[in-house]
């Protein structure tokens, strides 16, 4: 159909499309966005926060109503569940907020444990989780193309997804059949299909067009 489009028509329609979504870093935001059918590279090396960083660019934007998947091979499921609850309590509308470390190592006094349970987890859940999937390497066996594709369509089919979250690169080698020459070659071949991933994610079965996905791609 857009073959009958006029430019500024096509232009309107992916304007519509790609309204940008952010990186929570109010510097980086001024200047930058990221839409689907982009990937996005966090690269950096060991210890430099790109995980922080990534999980509250996810945090932000499933606070601002889309649809984040938080694919993580280096944080467990629950440690990550730790870091969005803690997140979650630096919203002004908590008297109180959590530190991660202290959720983690199970530090916190009676007075926080209480208000945690009872005041922010609760708020998380109804805010937050419906818009906020979390993958692991116990429930991914095998990080092809096929199989990531798969998993990503039955979450999708249940809560359409907007931004998928890979962390990261560095470690998809350990949980694939697939052999490299090099950790280059590895992360060459995930960023390809990463990014086939996102331009066409799969066909809306009701109205036909191709679905696309803003990936962001952790690498070290």
């Amino acid at each position: 159909e857009d073959e009958n489009l006029t430019q500024r028509e096509l232009y309107s329609k992916r304007m519509n499309v790609n309204t940008g979504y952010r990186f929570g870093v109010p510097e980086i935001d001024d200047k930058a966005y990221f839409s689907k059918g982009q990937v996005a590279i966090l690269c950096a090396y060991t210890g430099s926060f790109k995980t922080t960083m990534a999980v509250n660019m996810a945090y932000n934007n499933a606070k601002l109503g889309h649809h984040v998947v938080y694919i993580s091979l280096e944080v467990s499921k629950v440690d990550l569940l730790y870091d969005l609850w803690s997140l979650h309590s630096t919203d002004l509308k908590f008297r109180m907020s959590i530190e991660h470390d202290a959720i983690r190592r199970n530090k916190l006094d009676k007075k926080a444990l209480d208000y945690l349970f009872d005041e922010i987890v609760p708020d998380f859940e109804r805010e937050i989780a419906p818009k906020f999937t979390i993958l692991d390497e116990t429930e991914i066996g095998d990080f092809s193309e096929g199989t990531i594709r798969d998993f990503l369509t039955e979450i999708d089919m249940k809560n359409p997804i907007d931004i998928v979250f890979y962390d990261h690169a560095n470690l998809f080698k350990f949980y694939t059949k697939q052999k490299f020459a090099n950790v280059g070659d590895s992360i060459n071949q995930y960023v390809s299909f990463i990014r086939r991933i996102s331009i066409a994610f799969r066909k809306d079965s009701e109205t036909g067009e191709t679905k696309q996905l803003a990936s962001v791609l952790l690498v070290q």
